[in-house]
């Protein structure tokens, strides 16, 4: 998994390391589970792009991913591994694990529920708010103007 901001940024990023990672893998390393196609950075792309366990894109990329491992493991899928495999700039690589952070682990630890639902209330809430701030801010500005 690598997330960015966009998808694009991330498929740019992991051009970093990703076609010696897949020449590690397809002629070196023993890991017969892996099954690595193509030849060159656009094949590996490709590669990556049909591997449905594979996530490169946006935090709502991931959470929709792992939502539907959840789904398919009939919520059996309590848990997920995220595997560091230097596709990635140092830098670049502390940006995605921030976006993980942020945004992934509170979507399924749920401790961001308080917090939307606060949002939630308050935009219901927040227009007719604005309005009567504002009313008094007027009211208030032309009572001032007046005993000038």
């Amino acid at each position: 998994m690598h997330l960015a901001k966009t998808k694009d940024q991330a498929i740019k990023d992991i051009q970093h390391g990703l076609k010696d990672w897949c020449e590690y893998i397809k002629y070196t390393a023993a890991a017969p589970q892996i099954q690595v196609s193509g030849n060159d950075i656009s094949g590996y792309l490709e590669w990556i792009g049909d591997n449905a366990s594979v996530v490169i894109g946006t935090y709502k990329d991931a959470i929709e991913h792992i939502e539907s491992l959840i789904e398919i493991s009939n919520g059996g899928f309590g848990n997920f591994l995220l595997f560091d495999h230097n596709w990635c700039e140092l830098e670049t690589k502390k940006q995605h694990y921030e976006l993980f952070a942020n945004y992934v682990i509170p979507h399924f630890k749920q401790t961001n529920l308080k917090m939307k639902s606060s949002e939630q209330a308050l935009r219901e809430i927040r227009d007719p708010l604005a309005e009567a701030q504002q009313e008094a801010i007027t009211e208030y500005k032309e009572r001032h103007l007046k005993t000038e």
